[in-house]
């Protein structure tokens, strides 16, 4: 739990690392949320294999319901629950994204039941579109006064 907080502590007061690159040197079977009551915020995270059981969903409040049962959620917020993702993790300041591939976007894809009604979203990262950076680049050879 020590090195989970750390890693917190790194992402939050440290911001030049991104949170993929901390989550990737994690291996091993886990989920963890720390919450930072000091700024409200929560950081959620899953393995990239999926091993432990870890279903979320919002409530009819808005209230994000976690848990590591499904039988907890189906309770609280009807039928429907979507395990967490593999490989994601998500943050309330910056939402939901892959650590496995974090410039890529991620798309959601609606979840359709058998009666054919929507039933939540399951997420899938667009390998093809990629976020852009903030900073243009220009060839050795250009003139980069051009560019200010």
């Amino acid at each position: 739990m020590i090195i989970v907080i750390e890693a917190y502590m790194t992402l939050r007061d440290r911001g030049s690392y991104l949170a993929a690159q901390v989550m990737r040197d994690f291996q091993g079977k886990f989920v963890f949320i720390p919450f930072d009551s000091g700024s409200k915020t929560a950081f959620i995270a899953a393995d990239a294999d999926g091993c432990v059981p870890f279903f979320w969903r919002a409530d009819v409040d808005g209230n994000l319901v976690l848990a590591d049962e499904k039988e907890v959620i189906t309770k609280s917020c009807g039928t429907s629950s979507a395990p967490f993702f593999k490989g994601f993790l998500f943050t309330t300041s910056g939402g939901l994204s892959n650590f496995e591939h974090p410039l890529n976007e991620v798309k959601s894809i609606p979840r359709v039941d058998s009666s054919g009604q929507v039933c939540g979203a399951t997420f899938k990262v667009d390998k093809a579109k990629k976020e852009s950076t903030s900073m243009s680049r220009v060839g050795s050879a250009a003139n980069w006064l051009n560019n200010i």
